[in-house]
């Protein structure tokens, strides 16, 4: 019940308490010199509690609690500490990038993105960020000094890679060297090394050596309106080469997992490439719920796990049809985690629109959620559970697919771990007994020692090679 946070020498093995707090599951931020300054964490109704310490009595004091929406996430300290820098948001919107006094409590907005979360570069011995960048469509770099030396740099950088996104990692304690990182929508990525004095980059690895971005497919922004006029963004990866206008395509919508707090990106996409790789455009929808775009956004998911999330993403496939060269009789869902949920729950929701599904690792009974190991005792993610999906079970069995396996009535691949302990095995066995008793035998893929997701290489390779022969079945040419 409690956090603390030691000093530890990693020589001798000694250890020295430098403070703790009677509460659990924070993470400390501290200054350039060591001092701890403040604590963020989640109380049992899953708020988001601040702490700051008192350096007169080195006390620390609460200074939020309860409030929805709110958000504050230290990123560092100026070089003599009077002032820090945070991620904050007072009422929901997209975090801003602050500067903020700590004698005076002055406060200076840096950077902040109305529609869109950001990401933030620093400056050498990250004493202050030279730029941030938006995390809703393709990746933009705004600079807080465009012309400061590093921003007049990293234009210098990104000019000799049109087409990607250059991220400064960090510097040498000298500052002349800098490691930064290079990625796009189809490239991995590259890791590079500058060195000022010589003004030369060095490439140490790429990511992923036997992947060629020339072969690749573009991630193309996809925005529309849902149903109720809430303005909706993922991705539409297209195979390259396909022009849709004169042909079209089958298409696999991929939900992403979590829900919240998750959201899909730009960058290369595994499973979106192999698929494209295939001929299949892939849809990715960041529905309510999603991350990257403020709390309030993603409250507007909270208990709407087979309503408005649904709806999100069944609007995306309208427009998808209506707008992108998509075959309306060709479309499939795919997805993993809660992904896997939604890929049962969208064609329950909308008869008709989907040809097959595939759920991999996914949770199917939503009241069996709170009698899951993990989740049963523990006190914050049964209140996540309650304030995010909800706990009324009239409400839950209408929104759980394996209690509507009988209105299901399309080809199903079920496909879980046997050591899945973030969705225990047990959703997957019974979604399987449902669509059986309903007269619809799923494919059936347990391996009984992978966890959340295949990790084995060959078994990956396998579920792909049987990934790619059941849509071509079901959805192909």
């Amino acid at each position: 019940k409690r956090s603390s946070l030691y000093d530890i020498d990693t020589v001798s093995s000694t250890r020295k308490l430098l403070t703790e707090i009677a509460a659990e599951g924070l993470d400390f931020y501290t200054q350039r010199d060591g001092t701890p300054r403040f604590a963020v964490g989640r109380d049992e109704q899953s708020h988001q509690v601040v702490y700051r310490r008192n350096d007169a009595n080195g006390e620390w004091k609460l200074q939020s609690s309860n409030v929805v929406g709110t958000q504050f996430y230290p990123r560092g300290f100026t070089a003599d500490n009077s002032e820090f820098y945070a991620m904050a948001s007072a009422k929901g919107e997209p975090a801003a990038l602050i500067r903020e006094s700590l004698a005076s409590g002055k406060r200076t907005v840096l950077a902040q993105d109305a529609r869109s979360e950001l990401g933030v570069m620093w400056n050498e011995n990250e004493v202050s960020p030279f730029a941030t960048i938006n995390q809703v469509g393709i990746p933009g770099v705004r600079y807080i000094d465009p012309e400061s030396v590093n921003a007049k740099l990293h234009k210098t950088l990104s000019q000799q890679f049109i087409g990607s996104l250059v991220h400064f990692i960090n510097f040498t304690d000298d500052g002349n060297k800098l490691l930064f990182y290079v990625s796009s929508d189809r490239d991995p990525g590259s890791y590079y090394l500058y060195d000022k004095k010589a003004a030369t980059a060095d490439l140490l690895f790429v990511t992923s050596e036997d992947i060629d971005p020339e072969q690749m497919s573009e991630r193309r922004p996809f925005a529309y309106k849902a149903r109720d006029g809430v303005e909706i963004f993922g991705y539409l990866t297209v195979p390259k080469g396909v022009d849709t206008s004169k042909q079209k395509l089958p298409m696999v919508v991929v939900p992403h997992g979590g829900p919240f707090d998750r959201e899909d990106t730009w960058y290369f996409d595994n499973d979106a490439q192999f698929l494209a790789s295939r001929g299949y455009a892939v849809l990715q929808v960041n529905f309510r719920g999603s991350g990257s775009r403020g709390k309030n956004f993603e409250a507007s998911g909270y208990k709407e796990w087979g309503g408005k999330i649904q709806e999100d993403l069944i609007d995306g496939v309208k427009a998808a049809i209506a707008t992108s060269g998509i075959d309306a009789k060709r479309v499939c869902s795919y997805g993993i985690s809660f992904g896997g949920y939604s890929a049962l729950m969208l064609p329950v929701r909308e008869p008709g629109m989907f040809k097959c599904a595939i759920g991999y690792a996914g949770v199917y009974d939503l009241p069996y959620i709170f009698k899951e190991p993990g989740v049963v005792g523990d006190k914050a993610t049964t209140a996540f559970f309650k304030q995010t999906m909800g706990d009324d079970e009239e409400t839950l069995l209408g929104q759980s697919p394996s209690k509507l396996a009988d209105k299901v009535k399309i080809p199903v691949w079920l496909i879980h771990g046997g050591k899945d302990e973030v969705a225990p095995p047990e959703h997957a066995k019974r979604m399987r007994e449902a669509l059986i008793k309903a007269g619809n035998v799923p494919e059936w893929t347990m391996e009984p020692d992978e966890g959340h997701g295949f990790y084995d290489p060959q078994r990956r390779k396998d579920l792909y090679l049987k990934l790619e022969a059941f849509l071509a079945k079901h959805i192909g040419k």
